[in-house]
């Protein structure tokens, strides 16, 4: 198998409990990914689905026998007999489908569900029928299928949200862009059996959900639950955060525990003989077990039952200076032994060493981070600093940085400069400091504020040490932090000028791009947050105070945007391209040609983060790599120089 497309060639293994066959999603030449098994007793691989457009999801029935995918939406063309005849009335269509003449992938929006009966492609034909979903299927969520097959778990997106979800006052749903709600629907029917009437959190891969054995309900974990029909007490306590908490087919919903979006819980597993559930965290100490126990008045907590007994664990080993490694520990000696060295070669290359540091932004809030060290660091020399944004987690060896998208913090590290990768949300184990932040910085205008006081607090962290030239410190902005990098280099004070900057794939709070995305009101009401106001009549001030854009003619740091091949991409570089080359400033944009927002194929990432090692080496270290192919390069930033 191998694949040329933006998707991994193999992905989400899945055992069945016969323990022999393995499901996953692969992808052969020329072809469009698909669901496989394979028996690794007879080693017999076997295409299970065949979709006409690639499977980005899937999960199967106990035995395997009947499948629910999800399937990228075939793209298509907004003009046909119809449209041709009537014209095309615009409402809340994308800019960039209007100008392209077609409809584009929502990198927001699942595609189209499938279920796959048990037998339905036995002829090497796709026999899958279609379920149409109302509102459309939230990607971010994989469909989940009950053991027997006839139902399954949705997240789906709500077209109203009605009055009541607004009573509720964490944060995180507050700022939601986006309403999503879950639901069971019948597999045979298609039709709705449960509808969970809560708002829920679009938590990318951080939402974990499992099928009792009998196929009557399931387990949630983050799920905020709903607040008609309960006692006020209990009212104010669903309101104020999520829960792992049970579903069944009838709609009732029974909590288990609270949780915390920084300590996220997984269903580790649910015993039909006992009624037990275990969740599992990962802690600083290891993984951390809690059991439920299932009574006709509700779950409540349990000790370990006296038959449990703790499994060997099977697990990535990683850290700040330690490779990834698979490794299995045996629960009653605590001895670990390593399975699978999975990057041998990291033991022949010069690494940078990095550290955790702590610092005080320049607003006061105490800030994490970690630093890369060239490997030839020598004490008591300063050093160019890049600063990477958009966070930081000690336990990953992270070879880029926190993304591969625009990041290289090994490969910069490597050209003689110092690397700080840096943490833009409270620390993980200070609740209260991540409640404030949620509640009175997201989306406001004191969002970016308070990430260019991450920044200078940094700066000046660093060069008090000894270790930096303050004056040539650059800094690289991906998708969040592209409006938090452009906001700091507009709104620039003394002291703190950037002598180098790069951002790729993010909006950035320009007029340009308010007006492309304006006829969709939760797109406007983003910006207007953020801004404080809309972009007219008494809010216009506003706008010329903390727009980026509307203070761009204060830039003067050479900037190199990085587009991801999609046009609405390049639509948010648009207005701070054309305008920083209308003023003779140093600007380079440069596109790839497919590029997803975390970007897969190597060639795209050598463009962007390569590219942006040889922009950071030239304007920092004042230095050119010699390789003939990239003359034309440097003979370009040349002549941005003053």
């Amino acid at each position: 198998m191998s694949s040329r497309s933006n998707r991994e060639v193999f992905a989400s293994p899945r055992w069945l409990a016969d323990n022999r066959t393995l499901l996953f999603l692969g992808e052969r030449p020329g072809e469009e990914r698909q669901v496989f098994s394979v028996d690794i007793h007879t080693r017999t691989l076997k295409q299970l689905t065949h979709s006409r457009t690639g499977v980005s999801s899937y999960s199967a029935s106990a035995d395997g026998a009947s499948v629910l995918y999800m399937a990228e939406e075939p793209q298509s063309d907004i003009w046909n007999d119809r449209t041709r005849r009537r014209g095309i009335v615009v409402e809340e269509q994308s800019l960039a489908e209007l100008m392209a003449g077609r409809l584009l992938p929502d990198p927001n929006r699942g595609g189209e569900l499938y279920y796959l009966a048990a037998g339905a492609s036995a002829d090497g034909t796709d026999r899958a029928k279609r379920i149409e979903v109302p509102d459309g299927l939230d990607e971010d969520f994989t469909p989940l299928l009950s053991p027997d097959g006839r139902h399954a778990l949705l997240r789906v997106f709500a077209s109203s949200a009605p009055e009541k979800w607004r009573a509720y006052t964490d944060p995180l749903i507050a700022h939601s862009m986006s309403s999503v709600q879950f639901i069971i629907i019948d597999t045979q029917t298609g039709a709705v059996r449960t509808r969970v009437d809560a708002p829920q959190l679009r938590a990318d891969g951080g939402i974990d959900g499992k099928w009792a054995a009998d196929s009557t309900s399931a387990l949630v974990t983050l799920l905020y639950l709903p607040i008609d029909g309960v006692s006020a007490q209990e009212r104010q306590r669903r309101l104020s955060g999520p829960f792992t908490a049970e579903i069944d087919l009838s709609g009732a919903v029974r909590a288990l525990a609270p949780e915390q979006i920084l300590h996220m819980a997984r269903i580790e597993r649910w015993e039909s003989s006992t009624n037990v559930a275990t969740l599992i965290r990962q802690t600083a100490d290891g993984l951390q077990r809690t059991f439920f126990k299932k009574q006709k008045s509700g779950w409540r907590a349990i000790e370990p039952p006296s038959t449990w007994r703790s499994p060997a664990e099977v697990s990535l080993r990683e850290g700040m200076n330690q490779p990834p490694r698979i490794v299995v520990l045996d629960p009653s000696t605590k001895q670990e032994l390593t399975l699978l060295e999975l990057n041998p070669q990291f033991k022949n290359l010069k690494l940078a060493r990095q550290e955790e540091i702590q610092w005080q932004a320049s607003d006061g809030t105490h800030v994490r981070g970690g630093l890369y060290y060239p490997p030839d660091y020598v004490r008591g020399k300063r050093y160019p600093l890049v600063i990477q944004t958009h966070g930081w987690m000690p336990e990953l060896f992270a070879v880029d940085g926190i993304f591969v998208s625009a990041f290289a913090a090994q490969a910069l590290a490597n050209k003689d400069m110092l690397v700080l990768q840096a943490w833009d949300f409270p620390a993980k184990d200070n609740a209260a400091a991540w409640q404030q932040w949620v509640s009175t910085k997201v989306n406001t205008p004191g969002m970016h504020q308070l990430e260019q006081s991450i920044y200078e607090g940094a700066i000046d962290h660093l060069d008090k040490a000894g270790l930096i030239d303050r004056n040539k410190v650059g800094i690289i902005g991906f998708s969040f932090t592209c409006w938090s990098v452009k906001y700091a280099l507009s709104h620039s004070r003394p002291g703190y000028r950037f002598a180098a900057a790069a951002v790729s794939d993010g909006y950035d709070g320009s007029y340009f791009s308010y007006v492309a995305y304006a006829n969709k009101p939760d797109r406007a009401q983003l910006f207007e947050r953020v801004i404080g106001d809309k972009p007219y009549e008494s809010g216009f001030q506003t706008w010329l105070k903390n727009s980026p854009s509307f203070n761009i003619d204060k830039v003067d740091t050479p900037l190199r945007m990085l587009p991801l091949g999609n046009p609405e991409s390049l639509l948010n570089d648009w207005e701070w391209f054309t305008l920083l080359r209308r003023m003779n400033k140093p600007v380079e944009l440069v596109m790839v040609e497919d590029g997803t927002h975390t970007l897969v194929k190597p060639w795209d990432r050598m463009v962007v983060s390569g590219g942006n090692v040889d922009w950071f080496d030239f304007w920092l270290n004042g230095r050119k790599d010699p390789a003939a192919e990239k003359a034309e390069q440097y003979e370009r930033w040349e002549g941005m120089r003053p």
